[in-house]
């Protein structure tokens, strides 16, 4: 631990930091941006997308266990999230944004969490938990490389000092 903590100290040092000219006026732009009812739809979806995001996150392992699922099975589930599925939505979702907009990729979202919920609730096998985990790809990294997307082509622009 002391070892990594030294070489994010070494990284931290190298790192060239901006000075940017805040606003003193935060409510009246939070007002700005949420003076467009795309906005404010926006940020409801991803409200509810949150919400079923923290569902899926502390509820699925507990489910998978109910299911008769093994300590393995469930480390396999979550390795397939993160290094199978995350990584390469991760890296293609700059096209999907491109080729649908932003609320076509919340909407894409929106289907996929239907589905896997859909397919949960008939998984009887839990090893077939493994092929509903492709649909995290969309839940996860088309989610929120869209909603940060929109948040800073949304956000105000900030003035640099040199």
């Amino acid at each position: 631990m002391f070892c990594l903590l030294v070489v994010d100290l070494i990284l931290l040092m190298k790192i060239k930091l901006t000075k940017t000219n805040f606003s003193l006026h935060i409510c009246q732009d939070i007002g700005k941006i949420f003076s467009s009812y795309e906005s404010v739809a926006f940020a409801a979806a991803v409200y509810i997308i949150g919400a079923l995001k923290g569902l899926l996150w502390n509820y699925q392992f507990w489910y998978l266990q109910d299911l008769g699922a093994s300590q393995t099975l469930l480390g396999v589930t979550a390795a397939v999230q993160c290094i199978v599925v995350e990584v390469p939505f991760f890296f293609f979702t700059g096209w999907f944004i491109k080729k649908l907009g932003y609320f076509y990729c919340l909407t894409c979202v929106f289907i996929a969490f239907t589905l896997r919920f859909g397919f949960y609730v008939l998984l009887q096998d839990p090893w077939f938990v493994l092929p509903i985990e492709v649909l995290h790809g969309v839940t996860f990294a088309v989610f929120y490389s869209s909603m940060t997307g929109y948040a800073s082509n949304c956000a105000p622009r900030v003035r640099k000092l040199l």
